[in-house]
């Protein structure tokens, strides 16, 4: 009786999903194939790629951010595109919410719509996570002193001098 109690119960059970192995060379693979596809404008095929690589390696941040930034491309940019990349950006900087390459995507993309404030917040964070860039600053610049935040401004300038003064490499 005990061991038929057993077995019911072992029929009963829900089965426990395997953690998924990651694909590293195959996800790789999939971005050499994208980034073939986006310099012949193929935007369908570049999506279709990145989605391959987000499912073969989903814990990588870039795979996500960049399946974003070709989705926004594929529905014209704007608010539709902004619409298709953000969910895409969330998951990436919830994996690594440091990641420059994802804040600055992200940044470039609210840049396109208008919205200042965020693409501010997103170049700034990808500033400071990352080595100091000149264009990313001017970026900002021109987003802060266009919506008036003279006081976050004067925040980036100080922070870009002493980024810079950190890594002057004549010191």
């Amino acid at each position: 009786l005990h061991q038929h109690s057993y077995d019911q119960r072992l029929a009963l059970a829900e089965p426990i999903e395997e953690p998924r192995a990651t694909d590293t060379f195959g996800a790789e693979l999939y971005i050499q194939e994208r980034e073939g596809l986006l310099r012949a404008n193929n935007l369908d095929g570049a999506v279709t790629a990145f989605a391959s690589a987000v499912e073969a390696n989903p814990v990588q941040p870039d795979y996500h951010g960049l399946l974003g930034w070709t989705l926004f491309l594929k529905r014209g940019r704007g608010v539709a595109g902004a619409m298709a990349a953000r969910p895409h950006f969330a998951r990436a900087l919830n994996i690594a919410p440091e990641s420059v390459r994802v804040h600055e995507l992200a940044g470039r993309v609210e840049e396109d719509v208008h919205d200042y404030a965020t693409a501010a917040s997103h170049l700034g964070k990808a500033l400071r996570y990352g080595p100091p860039r000149m264009d990313l600053f001017a970026s900002i610049k021109d987003m802060l002193a266009r919506t008036g935040n003279y006081g976050r401004l004067e925040q980036h300038y100080r922070d870009m001098i002493l980024r810079l003064r950190e890594h002057d490499p004549l010191r």
